[in-house]
């Protein structure tokens, strides 16, 4: 889509150049900072992580909250898309076409 119809659909839209440098560097933060909820933080570039949760839920009172308090940090930085499943196929299947700040379990 061009930027002209994209416009022509969202008049307020705001366009920036992009930085695929700057984005790398912020991914690769983010990746550190998700250390602290598992060892296994894979980068899913260019803009995705897959943290692999398997043994970690009981020390934050299980899966489901430890993917909340992930999610609610993540998000209030401005990103995040999470699903816990059997797979980390399909968890990234269910995270990206679910909305935004998804609250998913397959």
């Amino acid at each position: 889509m061009s930027l002209a119809d994209a416009r022509a659909i969202q008049p307020k839209l705001e366009a920036v150049e992009a930085e695929p440098e700057e984005d790398a560097r912020t991914l690769d933060n983010v990746a550190a900072w998700c250390e602290r909820f598992t060892p296994i933080v894979v980068l899913d570039p260019p803009e995705g992580l897959f943290l692999d949760i398997t043994g970690c839920g009981h020390l934050f009172g299980g899966e489901e909250k430890l993917r909340a308090e992930v999610v609610t940090r993540l998000h209030a930085q401005g990103f995040a898309r999470a699903a816990i499943a059997p797979t980390p196929g399909a968890a990234w299947a269910f995270a990206l076409t679910s909305a935004r700040c998804a609250f998913t379990r397959a």
